[in-house]
């Protein structure tokens, strides 16, 4: 099949991006043409300055196409911080007063007629709600990816649910399946799985730590303790902070791959260290492409999902970090909270509680020294891995199809 791959943010660092691209990179494994189509704003613009080439930046096929769509309106900047959501608010009032105008500027409305003109046999959106509305008026087979269902756009969506040409949601869980029949969906066109790794990349890398880490300039003689993900506050990095002085420092090393929500987020991180007189050796890997991943998480001894009790996703994340945790082959501890709970078992990472770092900080002391405790996790973790790996969860997005 002909198939468009529909989002916005593109290329950015942030999951939703990474998960898209995924999608497209485990669709065009399975044999169909594959074509990225792209709303084009001011993010997007920045970003495309610093990176250059998009697909290796997502480790995906060259001959996936890649095709941007320019905001005309003052929506180009509504992502900008500050001056954004400003702008955003005088684009609403202005498409109540000359709605006909607002839906013609509309970059969404422009893909809707390119794939209307381009023939695809299926489009694919995720966070490109308004495109999903243009093109069942417009009778291109249609696709949600969904990861939520507080969206105001779905209020417009759910009007859809009989068209024969929208074709359904995919989304990760059983919860938000509920919440969205909830919402008026049909459940026959709703399907969900978890989200996938590309375990290819994980297995043609070596498990010589010695290797990883003289390639990635880390230190051979240091227990390396990493968590990778955002970094900010409902992910418990104050959680893991404390946890590292209950340790020894001399000998533990603790890494975080990843950046904040906002731009001083890691120099709020520091701050926080030098506040709370933390003396753990601490280091801030910051942001690294999607290829480099899988080197980081094999050169580490433990890796880290930790979740605070605030957290407004626990109970109906799927964190890309834990699937490629199993895939690296590496011990993992999770915090024992909302949905993580149903997505990991005993037998396959230790459980911490809730926002407690002492109990971080012992699990951390079990794994390093109980050797058989560990080759179990990473047995069963791996093994877990290749039940979700992309092809398969492409393969379960053309099931709505059927």
């Amino acid at each position: 099949m002909k198939i468009a791959v529909i989002t916005n943010h593109i290329p950015s660092k942030w999951a939703h991006s990474i998960n898209t691209m995924k999608i497209a990179e485990g669709l065009y494994r399975l044999g169909h043409l594959i074509e990225v189509l792209v709303v084009q704003r001011a993010k997007e613009d920045l970003n495309r300055l610093i990176i250059k080439d998009i697909h290796n930046f997502y480790g995906i096929n060259k001959k996936i196409k890649i095709k941007f769509f320019r905001d005309y309106s003052i929506n180009y900047f509504k992502e900008i911080r500050y001056t954004g959501p400003i702008l955003n608010k005088l684009f609403d009032l202005f498409a109540r007063i000359i709605p006909k105008l607002a839906v013609r500027l509309d970059p969404e409305k422009r893909i809707s007629k390119y794939c209307k003109k381009s023939d695809f046999d299926l489009t694919f959106c995720r966070s490109a709600y308004h495109t999903v509305y243009y093109n069942v008026i417009n009778e291109i087979p249609t696709i949600l990816d969904l990861h939520g269902y507080l969206i105001p756009e779905l209020i417009h969506i759910v009007k859809l649910t009989n068209s024969k040409y929208f074709k359904g949601i995919m989304t990760l869980n059983e919860f938000l399946k509920q919440k969205l029949i909830q919402i008026g969906f049909h459940a026959e066109k709703i399907v969900f799985m978890e989200n996938a790794v590309d375990i290819d990349k994980f297995d043609r890398i070596t498990n010589d730590k010695k290797k990883l880490r003289k390639k990635l300039n880390l230190p051979l003689n240091k227990i390396i303790i990493l968590y990778s993900g955002i970094i900010s506050d409902d992910r418990g990095i104050d959680i893991i902070l404390n946890a590292s002085n209950y340790l020894d420092a001399e000998n533990i090393s603790f890494y975080f791959l990843g950046v904040g929500k906002r731009k001083n987020s890691i120099k709020k991180w520091k701050n926080y260290i030098k506040r709370n007189k933390i003396e753990s050796n601490v280091n801030f890997l910051g942001f690294k492409p999607r290829i480099f991943i899988p080197f980081y998480l094999k050169a580490a001894d433990i890796l880290l999902a930790t979740y605070s009790a605030h957290c407004i996703i626990k109970n109906y994340t799927s964190p890309v970090k834990l699937i490629e945790y199993r895939a690296s082959k590496i011990p993992i501890i999770v915090t024992e909270i909302g949905r993580l709970k149903k997505l990991c078992n005993k037998n396959e990472c230790l459980f911490i509680k809730v926002d407690d770092p002492k109990d971080l900080s012992e699990k951390i002391e079990i794994l390093l020294t109980n050797i058989e405790l560990r080759d179990m996790i990473i047995e069963n973790a791996y093994n877990k891995a290749k039940r979700f790996i992309l092809e398969k969860r492409s393969q379960k997005i053309l099931e709505l199809l059927r």
